[in-house]
């Protein structure tokens, strides 16, 4: 960081996943805290675009584990399966 600044090169720290959380901006920007009935809190990443007219968000809360499986194994039971050679 220094060494850009005395060179005028543009430079950022750039974080590992561990440290985005740490982050004082991105935990008031870029996350948001949200409760699953049944399950508890998790956090989920705002959407990355803002619109003044019509503001992005979260519509739905993810599947709880295993809630679509069975949608998912009948629709590969209907993909053709080919013969490797």
């Amino acid at each position: 960081m220094e060494l850009g600044a005395a060179n005028s090169i543009p430079v950022m720290r750039a974080n590992t996943p561990t440290m985005i959380f740490e982050d004082a901006q991105l935990s008031q920007t870029l996350f948001e805290e949200r409760t699953l009935a049944g399950e508890g809190t998790y956090r989920a990443m705002r959407p990355g675009l803002r619109f003044s007219k019509t503001p992005a968000t979260i519509l739905r809360d993810p599947p709880r584990i295993g809630q679509d499986t069975d949608d998912v194994l009948a629709e590969l039971a209907d993909w053709p399966v080919t013969a490797k050679s």
